[in-house]
């Protein structure tokens, strides 16, 4: 999912949300992405339908009413124009001058989305507006399937005994280093953030694709361990994978090990040798 700026005709409406305010900041800081799609789940959106002539006011959509989305299509291809608040979609129309005019309707999220996904079309929030993101198909997948605002560690899952090598700090992507270190200061949840590779047996090859960010948490938090998933999510580099696990107080063999390493977070005093 992509963010973009740009400058329509005319001066839009201030934003009429904290999810407006947080699709602005995210653009920029992938750390509030987490926040701004639990929002905007669990919100009511505007889309825009096409123009019938008994239709002359925006309208609310109610459970069990059969509704037709605008397709429009820019140089990607069609998308569904999305609208996080009904005076940014009359913006929008009005802006972009479109005709015949088209109904606005409000309705719940997950309806819009799983309609979209259906019917494998993108989705363009906000398009015409200075701020936009796209969601592409997969993106609307995970969307729907809650990877971006319910993933949580999987308890179902038997713990593996697995043999790790700590990764330095300085071997992470700039970017991601000070985003999570960034992330960790704000939303002080964890005791301490490590990032390891495994290593295949006791001698065996490290694989350097796969990020193992291991998480020591005071007690489990899911809004939190979501955001951070996304946050990683967004910001590794082609070609590796992020992997995120938990360790709590009473896991003492576990804790005693990370006692012995460097975290990422927070960050350390270096004492002078």
């Amino acid at each position: 999912m992509g963010g973009e700026i740009f400058s329509p005709k005319g001066r839009e409406p201030d934003p009429q949300n904290a999810m407006e305010r947080l699709l602005k900041k995210g653009v920029v800081d992938p750390s509030v992405h987490g926040e701004f799609f639990r929002r905007l789940w669990g919100s009511e959106l505007a889309v825009l339908v096409p123009y019938h002539p008994e239709i002359m006011e925006g309208f609310t959509v109610q459970n069990g009413d059969t509704v037709t989305f605008t397709i429009l299509k820019d140089e990607k291809g069609e998308f569904v124009p999305v609208y996080t608040s009904e005076r940014a979609a009359e913006f929008a129309v009005r802006s972009q001058r479109m005709t015949p005019v088209p109904a606005i309707a409000v309705t719940a999220a997950e309806v819009i989305f799983r309609a979209a996904l259906a019917g494998r079309t993108r989705v363009r929030l906000n398009a015409g507006l200075a701020v936009t993101m796209d969601l592409p198909v997969e993106g609307l997948e995970d969307l729907v399937a809650g990877d971006y605002t319910q993933a949580k560690p999987d308890a179902s899952q038997p713990r593996e005994r697995m043999t790790v090598v700590p990764v330095p700090a300085e071997r992470l992507h700039p970017k991601l280093r000070q985003a999570v270190r960034v992330f960790c200061v704000r939303r002080p949840v964890p005791v301490a953030v490590y990032v390891f590779h495994r290593r295949e047996g006791e001698d065996g090859p490290v694989d350097e694709s796969r990020y193992l960010f291991c998480l020591w948490l005071r007690s489990m938090d899911n809004d939190f361990y979501n955001d951070f998933s996304v946050l990683v999510g967004r910001l590794m580099p082609d070609g590796t994978e992020a992997v995120l696990s938990v360790v709590t107080s009473g896991q003492d063999a576990n804790l005693e090990y990370l006692k012995t390493c460097t975290p990422l977070w927070p960050v350390l005093p270096r004492h002078a040798g």
